[in-house]
């Protein structure tokens, strides 16, 4: 499990290819493991490098077919599922994101509100991607994050206001949790977003 932890700070701090090496020798070395290549693959996916992690989920799963316990079967087979549906819905808001203007946010009604939302995830994902590659560790780089996080907190607030003002509860409860979402990815970080407070 060292060598594993090992792969994944180093994926995470942007050495890849080092990490990705330390997981491969790890998979080597317990063939019959099926945590080996989903840790690989949720590193990779909060590194920001979606299009590799479908291997290492194919990896995952031919493993977990010579797994015998059906507890751990269907907890692999649950967290791959997971890691799929994140890894699928990043990688398309990324693409949708790069095809829109990020900042056009005059949309009308819900359709614009639901677009608003996968523009603020997409932007959340480079976020995560950004900080996880590179920490703030200066009080430059802090403050420029803090900032960052600040102006997406900001969105997501003013579009749960609109869902509000629509009343579409369930956009109301999604711009709720990704506000929080974002507030989780300041914490992470030590980051301490300004105005917010814990219910």
């Amino acid at each position: 499990r060292c060598e594993e932890r090992r792969a994944e700070i180093l994926v995470l701090s942007g050495r890849v290819g080092e990490g990705l090496e330390l997981f491969q020798a790890a998979a080597r070395a317990s063939p019959d493991d099926p945590w080996v290549p989903l840790r690989a693959g949720w590193a990779l996916l909060t590194s920001g490098r979606f299009q590799e992690v479908p291997r290492w989920i194919d990896m995952c799963e031919r493993v977990l077919k010579e797994v015998d316990d059906e507890g751990e079967v269907r907890a692999v087979a649950g967290e791959i599922d997971h890691l799929r549906a994140e890894s699928e819905a990043r990688s398309r808001r990324r693409a949708q994101s790069t095809g829109a203007d990020a900042g056009a946010e005059d949309a009308d009604g819900e359709a614009g509100l639901a677009s608003l939302r996968e523009r603020i995830l997409a932007s959340l994902d480079d976020e995560e991607a950004r900080l996880t590659a590179s920490p703030p560790r200066s009080d430059d780089a802090r403050a420029r994050a803090t900032e960052r996080l600040a102006a997406l907190h900001t969105r997501a607030s003013r579009a749960w206001d609109d869902a509000v003002e629509v009343k579409d509860e369930d956009l109301v409860a999604a711009f709720d949790e990704l506000q929080w979402d974002i507030v989780g990815l300041a914490e992470r970080f030590g980051i301490e977003l300004p105005g917010i407070e814990e219910d």
